[in-house]
């Protein structure tokens, strides 16, 4: 959530205890390297303004903590083993959920869009809370919604996909998550 803490755990095999380690956003390779800060070598923490490197040889885990989170922090992250000639990394994705929310009261039978903010590479999506099967990925329907009232439309160069629902039921009512990387609470009564 904004404004909170996220803790990326960064596992590693134990042959690389004494190798750096880097926590990186985007991209992270050794020719186009974007380390969020220095690395860390074993059990030594690293500190910077918001963020925290740690790298627990003995559990074989490094761990990037990043506090007051932002918007800006939302994507993917890589978690980095240099070694002689290249990388061994795996990455991981952070959402950040704002505390901004959209409050929609509508009558049955109305029609509803729903503006959700995206960066292009981002998978956009648009879910039910509670309810893993109620879901529009990238304009896809999963499962549960499947009939033609909903749909997508995507105005990647604004930064922004619409969700349009059509002949509302009482049954859409809730919460929904709405966003990629960023992800805003929609309450739909």
């Amino acid at each position: 959530h904004e404004g909170e803490s996220a803790e990326i755990i960064c596992p590693y095999d134990s042959i690389y205890k004494s190798k750096p380690k880097s926590l990186c956003k985007e991209k992270c390779s050794t020719r186009d390297r974007n380390t969020l800060n220095a690395t860390v070598r074993e059990e030594k923490e690293t500190k910077t303004d918001r963020l925290t490197l740690n790298d627990d040889v003995t559990a074989s885990v490094f761990t990037g903590t990043i506090t007051g989170l932002t918007a800006e922090d939302a994507g993917k992250y890589w978690c980095a083993v240099t070694l002689e000639r290249d990388l061994n990394y795996l990455y991981t994705h952070l959402i950040v959920i704002m505390n901004e929310e959209l409050n929609l009261t509508k009558y049955e039978g109305d029609d509803v869009s729903i503006q959700c903010k995206h960066q292009d590479e981002d998978q956009k999506s648009f879910c039910k809370a509670h309810e893993a099967s109620m879901c529009v990925k990238d304009g896809v329907s999963l499962e549960t919604i499947r009939d033609d009232r909903f749909s997508f439309s995507d105005e990647a160069s604004t930064g922004v996909f619409t969700v349009n629902i059509t002949d509302l039921r009482e049954e859409d009512s809730g919460i929904y998550w709405c966003g990629a990387h960023v992800i805003i609470k929609v309450n739909i009564t």
